[in-house]
């Protein structure tokens, strides 16, 4: 169907309109009958009515072949309607290669974007250990040990030892700890202290480094390694190493870590398992170090320095021995001393006493007559945190190994004749995490009378009902207690000294 418009009144027509006689067409144009009559153009006659009508063949009416159609249209369309624009191809060629220019720009654009986003997540590149240099001008030193230590030395790294923290500058990428001075590894100046773990169930203290990015790719002959100073733990949860990976976590139990002094602890990457046991992937990104220590009930201190990753070697525990300056080989190394001349801060039960002391001593320390114990006569109590920084080489920090130390003091014991034989005098260690009724103890028979200078290794003190058991572990208090049935006594003590002694030749 042919769809025109009057020139005049611009009626919609069509050329059924023609055939009935209801459009007339004047050269280009076509008009309505109504404008047609207005402008004077001849209308014909309307076709014979008994000529077949379209589409409606059962009435017996003629359709219109396709010829007369093309002949209407070609006499009736108006030129501006008949003449229609074709597309250059030259165009369509143009459009078409814009379209492909786009698309390509597009597909380019997104794949650099994605490389530059990989690329800023893997740096600095992943790269085998041995061709990467130590961050630090001079290597750290290496654990050594006595040769008459049971742990044996470690054996010098095979391949390169890479650093990741020294803490000597700040603690950048290390959390739930705090940067400290007052305990050390030899050659140090920093390490970091883990703070108290309030919400883990299985472990008191944990450290954790990561810097955002991963640190290392795990391989065979990879090591981790760290100078750790552990005092409390024991059990299964006694050391936990992690190694965090996108895939899950990986983790190394140690079991009966040396406890109150400075250990290398190295553990073979390739030796760390997932849940299930399964092994730890070859070329996986390491991304964050864990340390945890426990268990959960215990008072623990964990303290780490020179976190770092080597090659070659083996695992284990290291001692890390300082060795000794010119001149003090063989000397004793005392780790506390009071003698009471200037003050007696930090001591309760007495006080300080010019009456009676020692030779080449003015002032010592006399306990109270009353000591308000149901067990003691005599009772004399010293907090290691109130000693004050002047008179203590560790300022508020005190922990025993046992070996090689000794508790020593001099001590002036009056009592009545008939007391005599039964009086007693009781050290004690009271000793972080430990419950009151099981202090370390040691019991002798005291002379009386005279001044007496006693030393007794730590390593004889005794809980009660078994030996000390609390090896490695940090001092809270010490204690003086005189035993003896007679109201008159007199406990006196000055030059109170704990002292680590040279093994004998």
């Amino acid at each position: 169907m042919q769809i025109f418009f009057c020139e005049d009144c611009r009626k919609r027509l069509c050329d059924i309109d023609l055939e009935r006689g209801s459009a007339v067409a004047s050269g280009d144009a076509v008009y309505c009958v109504a404008c047609a009559r207005k402008a004077g153009i001849e209308i014909p006659p309307p076709q014979d009515a008994a000529a077949p009508r379209r589409n409606t063949p059962s009435s017996g009416t003629r359709r219109i072949t396709g010829r007369e159609k093309r002949a209407v249209s070609h006499t009736v369309m108006p030129a501006a309607l008949s003449r229609q624009k074709k597309i250059n191809p030259s165009v369509l060629a143009f459009i078409a290669f814009a379209v492909l220019a786009v698309i390509f720009l597009f597909v380019l654009l997104a794949g650099v974007f994605s490389g530059s986003r990989r690329s800023s997540l893997e740096q600095p590149p992943l790269r085998p250990l041995d061709a990467l240099q130590p961050v630090q001008a001079s290597p750290p030193p290496q654990p050594t040990a006595p040769a008459d230590s049971p742990l044996p030395p470690t054996p010098p790294p095979t391949g390169a030892a890479v650093i990741l923290s020294d803490l000597e500058d700040s603690d950048a990428g290390w959390s739930r700890g705090m940067r400290q001075n007052d305990n050390v590894p030899p050659g140090s100046r920093w390490a970091i202290r883990a703070l108290p773990e309030s919400r883990d169930e299985w472990f008191a203290r944990r450290l954790s480094y990561g810097v955002g990015r991963p640190l290392f790719k795990a391989a065979p002959d990879l090591f981790v390694a760290l100078d750790c100073f552990l005092t409390g733990a024991y059990g299964d949860e006694a050391l936990q190493f992690v190694l965090q990976f996108p895939g899950g976590r990986f983790r190394k139990n140690f079991l009966n870590p040396p406890l109150g002094t400075w250990t290398t602890v190295r553990a073979a990457v390739g030796s760390f398992a997932g849940v299930g046991g399964k092994s730890l992937p070859d070329g996986a990104a390491i991304e964050e170090v864990k340390i945890y220590a426990g268990p959960a009930d215990a008072a623990v201190e964990l303290i780490v320095d020179n976190l770092r990753f080597e090659t070659g070697g083996r695992e284990g525990f290291f001692p890390i021995a300082a060795s000794p300056k010119a001149g003090e080989a063989g000397k004793e190394k005392v780790l506390l001393h009071y003698d009471f001349e200037k003050h007696a801060a930090g001591w309760s039960g007495g006080a300080r006493y010019s009456g009676n002391t020692p030779p080449a001593s003015e002032w010592a320390f006399r306990a109270n007559s009353d000591s308000g114990d149901n067990w003691f006569a005599r009772k004399i109590e010293l907090s290691v945190y109130a000693i004050p920084r002047s008179d203590h080489p560790l300022p508020n920090t005190l922990f025993l190994t046992a070996k090689n130390q000794y508790f020593e003091l001099d001590y002036f014991v009056a009592v009545s004749p008939a007391a005599a034989r039964d009086v007693e005098l009781c050290f004690a260690l009271d000793v972080l995490g430990m419950k009151p009724t099981a202090l370390c103890r040691y019991t002798i028979r005291p002379l009386t009378g005279e001044w007496t200078r006693v030393s007794v290794p730590i390593e004889r003190f005794r809980v009660l009902g078994g030996p000390f058991a609390s090896l490695g572990n940090r001092v809270d208090y010490t204690f003086v207690w005189l035993n003896a049935d007679d109201a008159e006594a007199q406990l006196i003590i000055d030059n109170f000294r704990i002292v680590e002694k040279p093994e004998p030749d």
